[in-house]
């Protein structure tokens, strides 16, 4: 009997643990890689769900009260709908062909050792 629970106390934090990376979805940063463009993709990536294409034009690494983040200038071209009127939120030029210009955004991040996790949500200011 205290077999099976152990068994199912593994199972229970093996499938918490692939929910966690699959919501989460980490990055692993090479050594020499641009490790503010690597966050800055990793972020973008996530909000594929609202978004045709976008563009990264910069992003730099900062602290901020101990916290660390990323300061991120993009590019986005929304789905059509209710997406477009969300990305027109904040900040940002609308451009040509559904292109919203000019945007940007503070994203929160953690790190331990070489992997990273962005926020799902941004900041347009601190």
């Amino acid at each position: 009997m205290e077999n099976k629970k152990r068994i199912i106390k593994i199972i229970v934090c093996i499938l918490v643990a692939v929910a966690i990376l699959a919501i989460a979805r980490p990055v692993y940063v090479k050594k020499g890689s641009d490790t503010a463009q690597a966050l800055a993709e990793n972020f973008m990536s996530k909000q594929a769900y609202s978004l045709k294409d976008y563009e990264i034009i910069d992003a730099e690494l900062g602290e901020f009260d101990g916290r660390n983040y990323i300061q991120v200038a993009y590019s986005v071209q929304p789905k059509d709908g209710v997406h477009y009127d969300n990305w027109c939120v904040g900040n940002g030029e609308t451009g040509k062909d559904g292109w919203i210009v000019d945007k940007s955004a503070i994203v929160w991040y953690v790190n331990v050792g070489k992997i990273y996790i962005t926020g799902i949500q941004a900041n347009t200011g601190f």
